[in-house]
């Protein structure tokens, strides 16, 4: 028996046929340049979010920053005029004001504690790059809304009732808030944080979805009609999504 010594070698291993196998290339790492365009960025998130964190942790985020803010604004208020077509005349309009506003008011309030739980694990975060990495993860949800925007279009005029719409719309923000909430864990972790510090982050993900619920309901009615733009009448998300499903049995 002979031993192509080519072949040892080369440190390649061999099939069972006696011919060598050729390694599979290494993936390279995704780089995103410090002058990204909105394409970039996009497939970053999508692709490798761990650049985006990663420029966010150098400090080079400055031009980006603004770019994901915009992404947020636009893929929001596109699903919002999906939203606002179930009923149509002044939600069609109202309706993305009210979803752009909700998301863009509910990560204010929700910002400094995101600061504070982030130094409670321990990361190594200055307050802008907390606000980054929050824009960062509430802009992939909006990149998904916009990606499932076709299916709330079909549902939106095959379903009469405001109830069950409201179900699919929850449905698909839960999908897409989990992929941001993913991205801005990941960017914590990423700062440098406990490997302890778990139960701290996910708390503060807790907030930030009961603050997400309760602004829809402050805000109502997002879905349907109403006489009034805004109703004064104080109630508890989970009270208000009891009633309206009662009226529904009735």
């Amino acid at each position: 028996m002979t031993i192509d010594i080519h072949t040892v070698e080369s440190g390649n291993p061999l099939k069972d046929d006696g011919t060598t196998e050729t390694p599979k290339p290494e993936k390279k790492s995704y780089h995103l340049p410090e002058s990204a365009t909105t394409m970039q960025i996009v497939d970053a998130l999508l692709k490798s979010p761990e650049s985006v964190v990663k420029q966010i942790k150098s400090g080079q985020i400055k031009k980006t920053l603004f770019i994901l803010l915009g992404i947020f604004v636009l893929c929001h208020a596109i699903y919002g005029l999906i939203v606002g077509s179930f009923s149509g005349d002044v939600q069609w309009f109202t309706a993305p004001i009210k979803i752009v506003g909700g998301a863009a008011l509910s990560a204010l309030l929700c910002y400094p504690s995101l600061y504070i739980f982030g130094c409670l694990s321990g990361a190594n975060i200055t307050p802008s790059q907390a606000l980054s990495v929050l824009v960062g993860g509430l802009t992939l949800t909006s990149i998904l809304l916009l990606g499932f925007a076709p299916v709330a279009f079909i549902f939106t005029f095959s379903i009469k009732t405001v109830a069950f719409m409201g179900v699919i719309h929850i449905l698909i923000w839960a999908i897409s808030i989990y992929f941001g909430l993913r991205y801005i864990v990941m960017g914590l972790t990423q700062m440098d944080s406990r490997k302890d510090s778990s139960n701290i982050i996910t708390t503060w993900c807790v907030i930030l979805i009961l603050t997400l619920l309760q602004m829809t309901t402050t805000l109502r009615p997002i879905i349907g009609e109403s006489d009034t733009l805004l109703t004064h009448e104080k109630r508890f998300f989970v009270e208000h999504w009891l009633d309206v499903l009662d009226n529904k049995t009735k």
